[in-house]
């Protein structure tokens, strides 16, 4: 008779059902609030990247342009083809470096929603030892 009043006191089956329900409610929504986190700062992240870019493009597109007009400038009355051509093949080459640059950054960006995708792993994996 003493297990039928503990399990009344308990809940029986209803409420361990209600209280896995609840853990389970839980789990859900604590996942989510790290998937909304991890959006966030990729979001963030990729906010600062391309203002990053725009402001470091605008500034060496004005240094670049300053440079060639006072290279051409002072070469004008002896070599002004050698000096554009020259300065046509750094700008090709420093071009080509910068964009090899970018490909590597995007390659190295973090895993999104890598913490996400841990927690879960981390459940799974105490699911599957407690069992």
């Amino acid at each position: 008779m003493a297990e039928p009043e503990s399990s009344a006191k308990s809940g029986g089956l209803f409420g361990s059902l209600r209280n896995l329900g609840q853990t389970l409610a839980a789990l859900l929504q604590n996942r989510l609030e790290l998937l909304s986190i991890d959006i966030e700062e990729q979001g963030w992240r990729l906010q600062q990247m391309l203002l990053l870019a725009l402001a470091a493009g605008f500034c060496l597109a004005v240094a670049a342009l300053l440079a060639v007009t006072f290279v051409v400038v002072v070469f004008w009355e002896t070599h002004r083809l050698f000096a554009i051509g020259g300065l046509f093949l750094v700008f090709l080459a420093i071009g080509v470096g910068l964009a090899l640059a970018l490909a590597a950054r995007a390659r190295e960006r973090p895993r999104m929603f890598a913490t996400v995708l841990d927690e879960l792993a981390r459940d799974r994996d105490s699911l599957s030892n407690k069992s």
